[in-house]
């Protein structure tokens, strides 16, 4: 399928011209949540339509990450068990954008609301890296379980506790780029790391300044 009457492909089109005009910014930005497009469907769609759980997270305004950051808070209360209307209480965000940020994680049954075991949604957190406390941003809710259960062992072994640290040693994880992330395991290195973070016990795994 042809991108355009005039061109065949995305990339003809984007290297035709300098395409920086605002209307062109639009296209590309459209282009990354919907490849398979035309440019005349690109054109039409609007941004309100838009499944926002496919947009990758450098691109959100600030507004956005916000209601991304609660939409996730939403999703991971009903995956410990809690019903739609119950992960509501208590955080300030329309059931629209919820469910635009949420997309496809979300599904109906028997007209209940129920969230799916895993998403494709990029989140940001904290990672351990090269001997420096960093980001990642993780390309869906499997890599970011990943991320978790290693700041978790990485918590114990600063504890005394080392076995389950040792599972990531050598290992890396695939970051939103597509960039190659490795798992600090050196424990001297986490150590001082440790040390220089205040308040170790209030640390946050999430990251979303």
């Amino acid at each position: 399928m042809r991108f355009s009457r005039t061109f065949s492909s995305f990339a003809e089109w984007l290297n035709q011209d300098q395409r920086t005009s605002r209307y062109a910014k639009e296209i590309i930005k459209k282009h990354i949540l919907y490849p398979r497009l035309t440019l005349n469907e690109l054109r039409n769609i609007r941004i309100s339509s838009y499944d926002l759980s496919r947009k990758p997270f450098i691109l959100l305004s600030n507004r956005e990450i916000t209601l991304r950051q609660k939409a996730l808070q939403i999703i991971n209360r009903m995956r410990n068990g809690e019903s739609f209307k119950n992960s509501m209480n208590g955080v300030d965000i329309s059931i629209r954008d919820v469910k635009r940020h949420l997309g496809k994680a979300l599904f109906k049954k028997r007209g209940r609301v129920l969230a799916r075991l895993s998403d494709n949604i990029q989140r940001p957190l904290h990672f351990y890296e090269k001997g420096e406390l960093t980001e990642i941003i993780t390309r869906n809710f499997r890599d970011a379980s990943k991320v978790a259960r290693y700041m978790n062992a990485v918590k114990n072994a600063l504890t005394g506790n080392e076995s389950n640290l040792q599972e990531f040693k050598g290992k890396f994880i695939i970051d939103a780029k597509g960039k190659k992330r490795y798992f600090e395991t050196d424990l001297n290195k986490l150590q001082k790391i440790s040390e220089q973070i205040e308040d170790p016990e209030y640390f946050e795994l999430y990251s979303w300044e």
